[in-house]
């Protein structure tokens, strides 16, 4: 039976280490990072060796194919399309794993900003089965067409082999039991096999829980997508005294459940939950966080709507937060993707236990991936985490923190008025502390009134500020201006419309936004799906007009 499980045991290690959020001294490096050159490595997988890929451009050295496995070296922004040949070793092409956005075309692009090692891999997939399920539908029927439908999420969940896909049709789906899960998922898929659970074309199913966790990702999980769903928690049927007044030492799950969770500390030493993506899904209401994961890695979270999540539980939660991320491979490339999501209205209303006090209720948090707390069993975690194109309003705490991390970029996002809980004032829209290698580049951070745009604390080695656009109240006291910063308002259309949902961060056709921006690190799209550049050259922020 899953629990609130995923965040509290890692919590208590790193209560002492979060009441420093806010606090110390020192700054950032700003301006533009010094140019290097960076390795491309090329594998395949089945067969390991002997395909012949091409790129372009040229690298530095000329080359324009290899067969793997090959490296190639590039220097720092360069963008590399890769292709693979359709068959190889008597095997048809299946997936690439390492490029910039995960693919099973034949092509690849990735962006020179570090290392990077991409795969192409063969075998094929396997012609897995489609469940169905229904909110009328009968566990007892054999769920392989709509008109028979299961009636649980969980029932489909516990027949699943790789390759299978599992379509949610209209209905409500609940907890069966007061501590229960809606959806747990334990079984893996494979690199070419993934397992999907996804709302049915043009359906909209909803899970509604006041249980431990809406859906529930174990240990044993990879090659796993959930796409499309809409999550409700419990903050509407519960009240603020209520919380208050919740028991610390029997915590209720009507107070604390999370919406998606993903926990990997049960895990062994070469298996905790990888290849996760959670996708263009409504999150809302719940007690806990919106998505957590801990101690997980090769995570896409893209697309989703995250709203009113961690009012009353006390363990310390956040719309989006990934605490801990384990390393499967060596891999120093982007491995984790936090992009297009719009989070609003998610802050702490309880202090965290064990301390009395609100620490967190971040829009976004990478947290403690140095794996340096107390306690801690695996080591550093090595692979870059790449935010980029989310837009964030009205949240508690920092629209986006990176805690005692590091090879973070924060490309392209658009906030207005967060930091709205008085307990965490002083952090900035963009908040880093004790942070290292860090890009923070062509962001719109538009502060609540005497509040911060952005704030370093902490010693923040290898961190770049640049090209972002700071509005309203203070900036931080440290010295984080690059170059190319600007302060000015950035004329966003409706910042503070009266049905928050309606809230609109584009920017007018006169910001100076609007085509001031830099090419290093963009994403090639916005967060509406328009292309980048446009109108001869990149806007700061989350829009691209």
């Amino acid at each position: 039976m899953a629990s609130a499980r995923w965040i509290a045991a890692a919590w208590m290690v790193l209560l002492m280490s979060w009441l420093l959020a806010g606090c110390g001294g020192g700054g950032g490096t700003t301006g533009t990072p010094i140019p290097t050159t960076f390795s491309l490595t090329v594998n395949s997988a089945t067969p390991p060796s002997g395909t012949a890929i091409t790129v372009i451009p040229a690298d530095n050295r000329g080359a324009t194919s290899g067969t793997t496995s090959f490296t190639l070296t590039y220097n720092p922004g360069t963008t590399v399309t890769l292709t693979a040949p359709a068959t190889s070793g008597g095997n048809d092409f299946s997936s690439w794993s390492g490029c910039a956005i995960p693919t099973n075309t034949s092509i690849c692009d990735v962006t020179m900003n570090a290392n990077v090692t991409v795969t192409a891999i063969y075998g094929g997939a396997v012609a897995g089965t489609t469940y169905y399920v229904s909110g009328t539908g009968d566990d007892s029927a054999d769920g392989l067409s709509p008109t028979t439908a299961f009636l649980t999420l969980q029932h489909a969940a516990n027949l699943t082999k790789p390759g299978d896909t599992v379509y949610a049709m209209n209905g409500t789906y609940t907890n069966s039991s007061p501590t229960g899960d809606v959806l747990d998922i334990s079984t893996p898929g494979t690199p070419d096999n993934w397992i999907t659970y996804q709302a049915y074309p043009g359906q909209t199913p909803q899970i509604s829980f006041n249980g431990w966790e809406g859906i529930f990702v174990e240990p044993s999980a990879a090659y796993i997508e959930v796409n499309g769903f809409s999550i409700l928690g419990n903050n509407y049927n519960v009240t603020l005294q209520g919380a208050q007044n919740q028991s610390t030492t029997n915590p209720d799950p009507a107070y604390n459940g999370n919406c998606i969770s993903v926990d990997g500390r049960k895990g062994t030493a070469t298996q905790r939950p990888h290849h996760l993506k959670i996708l263009n899904n409504i999150i809302g209401a719940c007690g806990g966080g919106g998505i957590g994961t801990l101690q997980a890695d090769y995570l896409t979270i893209s697309g989703n709507t995250i709203y009113d999540t961690s009012w009353y539980a006390i363990y310390g939660n956040s719309g989006i937060s990934t605490l801990g991320d384990w390393n499967s491979d060596n891999s120093t490339a982007y491995k984790i993707f936090i992009t297009g999501n719009l989070l609003y209205g998610n802050r702490e209303y309880i202090p965290v236990l064990n301390t009395g006090q609100i620490t967190d209720g971040e829009a976004i948090i990478i947290d403690s991936t140095a794996n340096n707390y107390s306690g801690a069993t695996i080591s550093a975690y090595i692979g870059r985490t790449y935010i980029a194109n989310n837009v964030i309003y009205g949240n508690g705490s920092a629209a986006i923190e990176v805690f005692d991390s590091a090879h973070v970029d924060v490309v392209d996002n658009s906030s207005y008025g967060n930091v709205l809980t008085l307990a965490v004032s002083g952090r900035g829209e963009m908040n880093l502390n004790e942070a290292s290698d860090v890009n923070v580049i062509n962001n719109i951070f538009y502060s609540s009134t005497g509040q911060n745009p952005a704030a370093v604390f902490g010693s923040c080695p290898s961190c770049v500020f640049n090209y972002n656009l700071y509005f309203n109240g203070t900036n931080s006291p440290n010295s984080i201006n690059g170059t190319n910063d600007l302060y000015a308002d950035p004329q966003y259309i409706d910042p503070a419309a009266q049905d928050r949902s309606s809230v609109d961060l584009s920017i007018a056709p006169a910001s100076p936004a609007v085509r001031s921006g830099t090419s290093y690190l963009a994403p090639n799209v916005d967060f509406n799906g328009n292309p980048r550049p446009s109108g001869g050259g990149y806007d700061r922020g989350a829009y691209q007009p």
